[in-house]
């Protein structure tokens, strides 16, 4: 394996819009849940984007239910409980020490 190098690829870089939650390893779940609250709520959003990777997965999943659950109670839910779960695929690309052509 000492052969490859990891090739860095230029990441494009898009602004979070207005209604989107990235969600880290870090945070705190219950701030999660109530700024997508108030987005939903206070702002008047009709969905919200809420991103993850890794080890946020899961409590991206824990969230998601959450604020859910506590929609639920309102009237007019029944317009909310489409949900939509969408995963990425990341691949590393190497390239040969001598130089060689990238392999995925």
């Amino acid at each position: 394996m000492d052969r490859y190098q990891r090739v860095e690829k230029p990441r494009n870089e898009t602004p979070i819009s207005e209604n989107e939650i990235r969600i880290t390893a870090q945070g705190r779940m219950r701030n999660y849940i109530s700024y997508g609250m108030s987005l939903l709520e206070e702002n008047g959003h009709d969905e919200i984007v809420i991103k993850a990777m890794g080890r946020a997965i899961n409590k991206t999943v824990m969230v998601v239910e959450l604020i859910k659950r506590r929609i639920g109670g309102e009237e007019g839910a029944e317009d909310r409980d489409h949900s939509v779960v969408a995963a990425v695929g990341v691949v590393d690309s190497k390239m040969k020490s001598g130089g060689g052509a990238l392999e995925a």
